[in-house]
C-alpha cells in the first residue's frame, strides 16, 4: 500500500488544491471546503472513476481529523468492493434504489428520505419492519 497519510494540521493550512491521502484518496480543498473522493479504475468497465466520499470540516483539527477517519473507513469500504471485482459507485446505487423502493411501499416521501443517511442498515426506524 502506497500511502503518505495526509495530517491534520497540512488540511487545515492548505490553500486550494487537490491534496493526496495515497491509494486514490484526494482530499480536494476549496476555500473553507473540503470534499474527499476515491479515484479508481471500474472493474466493471475498465473506465477511471471518481467516488465522493463526503466533506471534510476544517474547522478545528479535531474535526478535520474526525471527518478525514471517515473518509479513510469509507475509502477501505470502496477498496474492498474493488477487491471483490464490484464497482463501490454502482454499488451505492443499487443500495439507494433498493432504500427508496422499500420507503415508497411503506409510505414515506421523498422529502423524508433526503434526510436520512442511505446507509441504513435496516428499516426499524422508517417502516417498522427492521427488514435488512
Amino acid at each position: 500500500m502506497s500511502r503518505h497519510p495526509l495530517t491534520a494540521k497540512q488540511i487545515v493550512a492548505a490553500a486550494d488544491c487537490d491534496l493526496a491521502d495515497g491509494d486514490g484518496l484526494i482530499l480536494r480543498v476549496n476555500g473553507l471546503n473540503a470534499a474527499a473522493a476515491l479515484r479508481f479504475t471500474s472493474p466493471v468497465t475498465g473506465a477511471r472513476r471518481e467516488m465522493g466520499l463526503g466533506s471534510i470540516r476544517r474547522d478545528s483539527l479535531a474535526a478535520v481529523g474526525e471527518s478525514l477517519a471517515a473518509a479513510r473507513h469509507a475509502a477501505e469500504d470502496a477498496r474492498r468492493m474493488l477487491q471483490r471485482k464490484r464497482d463501490p459507485i454502482e454499488e451505492r446505487l443499487v443500495t439507494r434504489t433498493r432504500i427508496s423502493h422499500e420507503h415508497a411501499r411503506c409510505g414515506v416521501g421523498a422529502l423524508h428520505l433526503r434526510q436520512v443517511r442511505m446507509d441504513w442498515r435496516t428499516d426499524s426506524d422508517c417502516c417498522g419492519a427492521g427488514a435488512t
